[in-house]
C-alpha cells in the first residue's frame, strides 16, 4: 500500500506568515490561494471556534487548486473545552444550557446538533474531494481515567 505525505502548515492566516511570509500588502481575501500554490494541505484551526459559513467553505474550495486538502479541527464542544454560547451557531445557542459560568453545557442532543451542522459545512470539502482529516484537540484536563 502505498501513502502520500502532503506539506502544509497549521494556518494560512498565522501572524508570522503574514508578517514574514507573505508578500508585502497582499490583501487577506489572497492569502489563501497564495498559500495554496506553496503548500498541499492547510490544517484549519477557526472551525475549533465556530462552524464555517457553507459560503466560506465554498470559497474555501474555490481558491485552491483541485487536488489541496483541508484538514479540520472540530469544534471545541466535541473534546468538551470550556464553550462560550456564541461560539456556537445562532441556532443551537438557543437551545443551549448553560452551566454557572455561562458556558454551555454539553449534551448529546447538542452534540448531535452540532455535528450535523458541522458536516453540512463540511461535505462542502468531501464533495469537492478537498477534505482530509478531522482533528480532536484534547483539552487539558482530558485524563484516559
Amino acid at each position: 500500500m502505498r501513502g502520500k505525505i502532503l506539506v502544509g502548515t497549521a494556518s494560512w492566516s498565522d501572524p508570522g506568515f503574514v508578517e514574514r511570509w507573505y508578500p508585502k500588502k497582499l490583501p487577506a481575501g489572497e492569502r489563501l490561494p497564495w498559500y495554496a500554490q506553496h503548500f498541499e494541505l492547510v490544517e484549519v484551526n477557526s472551525t475549533f471556534y465556530s462552524v464555517p459559513e457553507p459560503r466560506m467553505v465554498e470559497r474555501w474550495c474555490a481558491a485552491t487548486p483541485t487536488d489541496f486538502t483541508f484538514d479540520l479541527k472540530l469544534h471545541q464542544l466535541f473534546s468538551f473545552h470550556s464553550t462560550p454560547a456564541k461560539l456556537l451557531p445562532p441556532d443551537l445557542q438557543k437551545r443551549a444550557e448553560m452551566d454557572a459560568r455561562e458556558n454551555v453545557t454539553s449534551t448529546p442532543d447538542l452534540q448531535e446538533a452540532l455535528l450535523k451542522t458541522f458536516l453540512r459545512a463540511t461535505s462542502i470539502l468531501r464533495k469537492a474531494g478537498k477534505l482530509g482529516v478531522l482533528l480532536l484537540q484534547l483539552s487539558p484536563a482530558f485524563s484516559p481515567r
